[in-house]
């Protein structure tokens, strides 16, 4: 997906936002990487209702993964906002903020309609996730020194693994052992395509979707470094 198809989808929601009458309406991956976006409210308000939502988002992938249909999606209050957030995609959301009067049947049709538009997009909408972390890391490698061993550094990985006590405090490093024995790698003798899928895995239990960004950024960092 390039940058106008990018540029089509923030106006598409542009105009699908003034029809239904919404505060904002966005589509995000839980990651980081991606947020699309129009907005009747200032947009750190928006990052702010995303965040919030960011383990939702998690735990209704999960939900998804043993419901026979995947057509999870969730209504609810968040300040003086309803707030609903469907999958579209494996790894993407979409989210719809609300004046707390709406009409509770309209908004759940329009963001229904509004969900399966996106659901018919969604490897469209995969590429453009795949797209976001393949220039993340182009970008990193740009400034990378080259590596003098097949594996992670142990400094390295003891890097990564502050990196994740700073987001989770005290349960890091069980979760460190955890996903890493669930994903059968030695963290002492971890390639760096292991270490990208590692740090990614150890994103998925960091709650707020800001704190994800930065975790996934800094790891990044630490393994081209």
């Amino acid at each position: 997906m390039n940058a106008s198809s990018e540029r089509e989808i923030v106006d598409f929601l542009g105009r699908e936002r003034e029809l239904a009458k919404a505060k904002a309406l966005i589509l995000f991956d839980r990651s980081g990487f991606v947020k699309l976006g129009s907005y009747a409210i200032p947009e750190e308000e928006a990052d702010q209702i995303v965040s919030t939502f960011c383990r939702v988002a998690s735990e209704l992938k999960e939900l998804e993964g043993s419901s026979a249909k995947g057509e999870g999606f969730l209504i609810g209050k968040l300040k003086d906002y309803l707030v609903y957030i469907a999958s579209v995609s494996p790894n993407m959301c979409l989210l719809g903020v609300f004046p707390q009067d709406t009409n509770f049947l309209k908004l759940y049709q329009s963001m229904g309609v509004l969900s399966e538009v996106f659901k018919e997009k969604s490897q469209e909408l995969e590429d453009l996730l795949k797209t976001r972390k393949t220039e993340f890391i182009s970008e990193s490698e740009k400034k990378a020194k080259p590596s003098k061993t097949a594996y992670l550094e142990p400094y390295k990985v003891d890097a990564i693994l502050e990196e994740l006590k700073n987001e989770i405090g005290p349960a890091s490093e069980l979760v460190f052992k955890l996903v890493a024995k669930d994903m059968g790698i030695d963290t002492r003798q971890m390639s760096k395509e292991q270490a990208y899928a590692f740090v990614n895995r150890l994103a998925e239990k960091i709650g707020s979707l800001e704190r994800k960004q930065k975790f996934l950024k800094r790891t990044y960092g630490i393994i081209e470094s």
